[in-house]
């Protein structure tokens, strides 16, 4: 019995769905936004760097200027640790962490504002991840139980009937579930026979909408549409729909508009132009445009 209950626990840590809305919040944060004067690269690893980090230094490297590349010298980024602050708690001077080893990292101290730029995505200067692992572990928690409340009522019917008696049972079982709509049986025959079931409450109608809701609130948090999760936009009212886009919309703004200081921080410290945008705002706008035009009160186009 212990190795069998020892082997129901380690099944159940396996941490699976887990490391599924981890990654699935990852690529949904990843899709969000872009910095369009850079390479597929450079914007993997520096939302990569956010979403885990929060916080990226970038400079640039002048040796290549004049490349037809890197015609105003190579933008390099990569993760810094700090070596002094000032009085507002922000870093004034850091160490490059050269991971790769690469020749263009400089080693010796960086003074921040002048020879690198130090960005965040959160005013808090917190990782992406402390907030998808706050409620990634909500929504595992959730599944589990989920998955309890459905193997509960996968028990199978125990029927408890003494050895003379077993045939006419096993015959009755059979007879139920054939789905007979009634059923004849005498009526000592019908007090020889107990049916032992789990007795469990059926919740998982109620767990579900609960895990729902805890994915809408990620996704707000995240700045994302979290209507499509549990609710339609046409089961809400006007003002619902205002009120949770305005919500949503002020979320995302704040990842947005701190790597958009940092973008101009950037640009002012070393006249590289960079700025972030959304990555599918254009579509988001269209969708809405067709949807305020799409029909009237008698389901025609206007």
């Amino acid at each position: 019995m212990r190795r069998f209950l020892k082997s129901i626990y380690a099944s159940n840590r396996k941490g699976a769905y887990l490391d599924f809305i981890r990654n699935k919040y990852f690529n949904i944060w990843m899709n969000k936004y872009i910095i369009p004067e850079l390479d597929y690269q450079q914007n993997n690893y520096i939302f990569r760097k956010l979403y885990a980090d929060g916080t990226i230094a970038g400079f640039v490297n002048t040796a290549v200027s004049g490349s037809t590349e890197y015609p105003n010298g190579m933008p390099v980024f990569c993760p810094y640790a700090v070596n002094g602050f000032n009085l507002y708690d922000y870093p004034i001077q850091v160490s490059l962490v050269n991971v790769r080893g690469v020749p263009f990292i400089p080693a010796t101290l960086q003074q921040v504002d002048k020879d690198v730029v130090v960005g965040w995505c959160q005013t808090n200067h917190k990782p992406i991840q402390t907030i998808v692992n706050y409620y990634a572990e909500r929504l595992d928690l959730v599944e589990t139980v989920i998955k309890t409340n459905l193997n509960s009522h996968r028990v199978p019917w125990l029927l408890v009937t003494n050895p003379e008696d077993e045939k006419a049972v096993e015959e009755l079982f059979e007879v139920v579930m054939s789905g007979e709509g009634a059923l004849h049986v005498p009526s000592d025959f019908a007090e020889k026979v107990k049916i032992l079931t789990s007795g469990n409450q059926y919740i998982i109608d109620k767990l579900y909408d609960y895990k729902n809701a805890l994915e809408d609130e990620l996704r707000e948090c995240l700045g994302c549409d979290n209507l499509g999760v549990k609710n339609k936009k046409e089961h809400l009212i006007t003002a619902e729909v205002e009120s949770n886009d305005e919500i949503t919309k002020d979320s995302g703004d704040i990842f947005f508009d701190e790597i958009e200081a940092w973008c101009d921080r950037f640009t002012e410290t070393f006249g590289y132009k960079i700025h972030i945008e959304k990555r599918h705002e254009d579509d988001e706008d269209e969708a809405i445009n067709e949807e305020d035009e799409y029909e009237d009160s008698d389901g025609e186009t206007v």
